[in-house]
C-alpha cells in the first residue's frame, strides 16, 4: 500500500499511517492538514504533522539521520450543542497513546504525550499527540 513516492519523508507517513490505522480506519487518516471540508457523516478523523528536518549524514550520502517529533491530532465531532463529546474524544486518542511504542521498519516512535485541546470552530474538538521520531541507522540507504 502506497501513497506516498519511494523518499524517506514518505516511508515516513507512510509507515506512521499504517501505524495509526491500528486505532481508526485509514479513510479517516490524512497528513499534514486537516481536509477543509468534511461531510456530515464524518464523526472522527486524525491528522498526522511531521515538523521534521531530514538532514544528509554525509555530503552526497543516501542515508538520513532523523531526530524530531511528529504530531497526530485528533478530531472528534462536537454534540449537537457545540460541547465537546469526552467520551468519544478520550477513548480514540487514548487507544491511539496504547499503540506507541511504534517500532517499524525505517522509524521508531516513542514518548507520546497527550496535549489537551480545544474547540476547531468548524464542528470538532482536536486533542494532540506528540512523540518523539527517530530513523534507524542506514534505514535510508538504499533509496535511489
Amino acid at each position: 500500500m502506497a501513497y506516498f513516492t519511494d523518499t524517506p519523508l514518505g516511508i515516513i507517513y507512510e509507515e506512521l499511517i499504517l501505524f495509526v490505522a491500528r486505532s481508526i480506519d485509514l479513510e479517516y487518516i490524512y497528513t499534514g492538514d486537516r481536509p477543509d471540508k468534511t461531510d456530515a457523516e464524518m464523526q472522527k478523523f486524525v491528522v498526522i504533522s511531521l515538523p521534521a528536518e531530514l538532514k544528509d549524514t554525509v555530503c552526497g550520502s543516501k542515508d538520513f539521520m532523523l531526530d524530531s517529533f511528529g504530531l497526530i491530532y485528533i478530531f472528534c465531532r462536537a454534540k449537537s450543542d457545540s460541547t465537546l463529546d469526552q467520551i468519544t474524544q478520550s477513548e480514540l486518542t487514548y487507544k491511539i497513546k496504547k499503540t506507541f511504542p511504534l517500532n517499524a521498519e525505517h522509524i521508531t516512535a516513542t514518548k507520546p504525550r497527550i496535549i489537551p485541546g480545544s474547540y476547531d470552530g468548524n464542528g470538532f474538538y482536536i486533542s494532540t499527540i506528540s512523540f518523539k521520531l527517530k530513523g534507524k541507522p542506514n534505514a535510508f540507504s538504499d533509496l535511489e
